[in-house]
C-alpha cells in the first residue's frame, strides 16, 4: 500500500500501466468544499486566493491564516491533510511526487507520458552507451557496494580515471 498525505498544491500520482491515477488533490481555494471552509473561517476568496493573496487553501505554514480558537480542520488555510490509502500492484510503474511548478503546466497523464518517454530513452541510451550501468561502482568511493557506473574498457569515462590515477600530486 501507499498511504499519501497531502496538505497544498504538490501532488503525487501514481502510474498504473501508463494511465495516472491521482493519490492527492491540489488544495485550491476555487474548490467547493475548500471556498465553503475558508468563508466559514473569517476569510474570503477573490480570484482563487485566500484574501486575494494565497493560492492555496491548505498548508502546514503560512501562520497568518491560523486560528488557534478554531479547530485545524477548519482553519482558512488549513493544515489538516487529505490522506489516500492505494494498493501498489505488478501493474504500478512508478510514483511522481511534485509542486504546483509542474502541475500549473501539465496534467497528471502529461507528466506519467513525460516520465515513460524519459525511461526509454535512458533505457536506449543505456543500451548504446560505452558508460555501462552496473551494480558494482568502479567510479566513486570504490567500496562497491552502491550501485553507480561502470566504465566500458576504453570508453571515455575509463580513460579519464587512468588520467587522473596516472597524474602525480606536486
Amino acid at each position: 500500500m501507499v498511504y499519501c498525505s497531502n496538505a497544498g498544491d504538490a501532488r503525487s500520482v501514481l502510474s498504473e500501466k501508463g494511465k495516472a491515477i491521482d493519490l492527492s488533490k491540489d488544495h485550491k481555494p476555487d474548490l467547493p468544499a475548500e471556498r465553503s471552509r475558508v468563508l466559514a473561517a473569517g476569510h474570503f476568496v477573490d480570484e482563487g486566493r485566500v484574501d486575494g493573496v494565497i493560492a492555496i487553501s491548505r498548508a502546514i505554514g503560512d501562520w497568518e491564516y491560523k486560528n488557534p480558537n478554531l479547530d485545524p480542520a477548519k482553519m482558512a488555510v488549513s493544515g489538516y491533510p487529505d490522506i489516500s490509502k492505494t494498493p501498489i500492484t505488478k501493474d504500478t510503474d512508478f510514483i511522481i511526487c511534485a509542486c504546483d511548478g509542474i502541475w500549473d503546466c501539465m496534467t497528471s497523464q502529461q507528466a506519467v507520458d513525460f516520465v515513460n518517454t524519459s525511461r526509454t530513452k535512458l533505457k536506449t541510451y543505456a543500451a548504446t552507451s560505452p558508460v555501462k550501468l552496473g551494480k558494482q561502482s568502479s567510479v566513486g568511493s570504490g567500496s562497491g557496494k552502491s550501485p553507480g557506473l561502470k566504465a566500458a574498457n576504453n570508453s571515455p569515462l575509463k580513460k579519464a580515471r587512468t588520467l587522473k590515477s596516472d597524474a602525480k600530486l606536486e
